[in-house]
């Protein structure tokens, strides 16, 4: 079973890679998380974890969710793969230390870069770049995929020290976002209500069809990048920045 959650698309579309190449399902967190389903689950095929890197680890709603899910006969490995704009730090060794938390064996952490969408503190890549990313996902997980259908870990273990770290800089970065005073609405909204629909933390809220932010938001960039008339900006940080958003076909967005 492959557990995936996305902001802006890319692990959705990687998500899907690796399900269809598995012959297995996909299964979103983030409508788990917007509708509020039951967290039981059971797969005799080994669980993927698909979801971007936030700060060297992964979004603190996918740690919860996993925490809080019971996962029942079946397998007991899990995989995460990770994708990231360069790297992920640490992150193996968190997962390791989660898996242990919700008795699962962890099989590995393995990174996918694919465009980096976090506009907030980079300028993210030009679309010839970002599309070439996009294009290469089949042929670069090509190694992760095999791994998986022979059960074999994938990745390297990153030790304790560097775990730790990046531990420490994901709680610096989680204290440090969402805050919703930031988000700004251009004249350009069309109250589409997108951004409400698909704002997996339930964080925003149409009030006169203008959307308004409330606490709890994680910087899944859902809201800016797959704004369909760019409307949204956080602070002065994204303001005029490139957005890139991945659509379930591999088409995207700029």
């Amino acid at each position: 079973m492959i557990l995936y959650f996305s902001g802006t698309g890319n692990s959705r579309f990687v998500a899907r890679l690796i399900a269809d190449a598995l012959g297995d399902e996909a299964v979103s967190i983030n409508e788990h998380l917007i509708n509020g389903s039951e967290r039981s689950f059971s797969s005799e095929t080994p669980y993927v974890v698909v979801c971007p890197t936030y700060c060297y680890a992964i979004p603190t709603a996918v740690r919860d969710f996993l925490l809080s899910a019971s996962f029942f006969t079946g397998s007991s490995n899990m995989y995460f793969v990770m994708t990231c704009g360069a790297g992920i730090g640490g992150a193996p060794y968190l997962n390791d230390r989660l898996c242990r938390r919700i008795g699962m064996n962890h099989m590995g952490t393995e990174k996918l870069v694919m465009p980096d969408n976090y506009l907030v503190m980079y300028e993210p890549s030009c679309s010839d770049e970002a599309q070439a990313l996009v294009d290469s996902a089949p042929q670069r997980l090509g190694g992760i995929i095999d791994s998986i259908k022979a059960n074999e870990p994938i990745g390297s273990r990153s030790n304790a020290v560097f775990g730790s770290f990046s531990g420490a800089a994901a709680k610096i970065f989680n204290a440090a976002i969402g805050k919703p005073e930031k988000f700004a609405v251009s004249d350009s909204c069309t109250s589409c209500g997108l951004c409400e629909k698909n704002c997996p933390m339930g964080c925003i809220t149409l009030k006169d069809g203008n959307p308004t932010w409330k606490s709890g938001c994680i910087h899944c960039l859902s809201c800016i990048c797959g704004c369909p008339s760019n409307a949204i900006d956080y602070g002065r940080s994204t303001y005029g920045r490139r957005r890139h958003y991945l659509y379930p076909d591999g088409t995207l967005k700029v």
